[in-house]
C-alpha cells in the first residue's frame, strides 16, 4: 500500500502512475513534495529535485525518503508574486532545477497561491523538458487545474493532454512525437 490520499497527498493510484513514469525517468522534478517525493525517488535510479514551500511538507518528504531509503534534492523556497493573479516559485530558485527533465510532476503550489497557481509551471518549466519528457499534473478535475490545462493547451500545443482514470483525475502531457503510442492510463 502506498502512502497517499487526503487533502495534501496524491491518491494511491496517482502515486502508482508516478512510480511507473519515474522508473523510466532519470531526471525528475516535483512541484510539491510529501509522499510523492519518496515514491518518485524510490522508483528511479536517477535524480529527483523537489520545489517545496511548506516546512511541514519538507519534514514529511524527508521522513518518507528516509523510510524508503531514497534521496532527493529538496529546494526549500517561499513563493513570490508571479503575475497579478498568481504566486509561484522565485525565478532565481529555478536556476537550481535541472534542464532536460524527463518527468515533471505538478502537485504544488497549493490553491491559496492564486487563480491558476500551477499554470506558471508551463512557461517556467516546460521548456526544460527533454524531447521525450512528460508532465504529470495531479488533481486535473479541479477548477484551477482545468484552467491551467486549457491555457497550456493554447501555449504548448505540442504537448498532448491525456486524461487518466485516476481518482483525482491526473492528466499526462505527452510530446506529440509520442502520439502513436497507445495510452491506457
Amino acid at each position: 500500500m502506498l502512502p497517499g490520499g487526503g487533502n495534501f497527498y496524491p491518491e494511491e493510484d496517482v502515486l502508482m502512475l508516478l512510480a511507473e513514469k519515474a522508473a523510466a525517468s532519470s531526471e525528475i522534478v516535483l512541484c510539491g513534495g510529501g509522499t510523492a517525493a519518496a515514491v518518485a525517488a524510490k522508483a528511479t535510479s536517477g535524480r529527483v529535485t523537489i520545489l517545496e514551500t511548506c516546512a511541514r511538507m519538507i519534514q514529511v518528504s524527508e521522513r518518507w525518503l528516509d523510510i524508503v531509503g531514497a534521496e532527493a534534492c529538496i529546494i526549500e523556497t517561499d513563493l513570490e508574486e508571479y503575475d497579478k493573479h498568481n504566486m509561484w516559485y522565485p525565478r532565481h530558485v529555478l536556476n537550481r532545477v535541472p534542464n532536460h527533465v524527463d518527468l515533471l510532476f505538478i502537485d504544488g503550489p497549493g490553491h491559496f497561491a492564486g487563480r491558476m497557481p500551477r499554470w506558471p509551471a508551463g512557461p517556467e518549466l516546460f521548456p526544460r523538458l527533454a524531447p521525450s519528457g512528460i508532465v504529470l499534473l495531479d488533481d486535473g478535475r479541479r477548477v484551477k487545474e482545468k484552467k491551467a490545462l486549457k491555457r497550456w493547451a493554447e501555449d504548448f500545443p505540442s504537448l498532448r493532454q491525456v486524461k487518466t482514470k485516476t481518482s483525482g483525475g491526473a492528466v499526462l502531457l505527452i510530446p506529440e512525437e509520442r502520439r502513436g503510442q497507445k495510452c491506457t492510463y
